[in-house]
């Protein structure tokens, strides 16, 4: 597949950055209300931690906005974008602040509610995952770091918010998979485009869906990482009874 005729697809992603208005247009229909469903999915989810934690209202409000809008800016940042566009637009940072003051005052309720609706949270990392990528390869970088746009664009928020909460990321310590799922729909994004050749619209709605499935199944069936194995007593017994 040629690049030309890639990007020229990738394009029908419609970010257009710096002070012009995101528009969002695949060959899947996806709006731009579904980026700012996702922004304020992640910003509830953001506000009520820090409400849970006692945190005051500018604790609230700045978790929630961070949580929902930090991975698409991270992105921004690194593809040297300009401005991120979540910035520019307005209504990212309305959603998310408006998410935040909604937890503040029903943290309990939106957590509650938040476990119920989990294929929204799901759906979002499979959006994040899907842009982050595609826009990766509008700018023509390289596969691998295309997977790690695509991991930071889903999973950056959530980074940023524990970092100012004073704790050690959830994604890098053992858990309920959540880094592993970004990264792997990432992968899948760049092989079934670049490998297998899949229309953009095929591709993005493959990896939404599987990102979506596995990060719910991962919940509900409790799908956790390991901490790190230390082989070396092991590696050592094993060359002593040799010699």
């Amino acid at each position: 597949m040629r690049v030309t005729h890639m990007a020229a697809g990738l394009d029908h992603l419609g970010l257009l950055i710096g002070t012009q208005a995101v528009e969002v247009e695949t060959a899947l229909g996806i709006p731009l209300w579904t980026l700012y469903l996702a922004t304020a999915v992640n910003a509830l989810s953001g506000a009520a931690y820090a409400a849970r934690r006692g945190f005051d209202f500018v604790g609230v409000l700045g978790m929630g906005v961070i949580q929902g809008i930090g991975g698409l800016m991270l992105m921004s940042i690194l593809l040297q974008l300009g401005a991120p566009f979540v910035l520019t637009d307005p209504l990212f940072i309305v959603m998310a602040s408006a998410s935040g003051l909604l937890a503040f005052f029903f943290a309990a309720a939106i957590t509650q509610a938040l476990r119920f609706a989990l294929i929204l949270d799901a759906l979002a990392m499979g959006l994040f995952v899907s842009v982050g990528v595609g826009q990766s390869l509008v700018v023509q970088i390289n596969s691998m770091s295309a997977v790690f746009i695509g991991v930071v664009t889903a999973t950056g928020g959530l980074v940023l918010r524990d970092i100012l909460a004073g704790n050690a990321p959830t994604i890098l310590r053992p858990g309920v998979l959540v880094g592993v799922v970004a990264l792997a729909g990432s992968v899948l994004f760049v092989v079934l485009l670049r490998w297998f050749e899949l229309p953009l619209a095929t591709t993005q709605f493959i990896t939404i869906a599987f990102v979506a499935t596995v990060r719910t199944l991962a919940v509900l069936l409790d799908w956790r990482t390991s901490e790190a194995t230390d082989l070396s007593a092991r590696m050592t017994r094993y060359w002593e009874g040799r010699r």
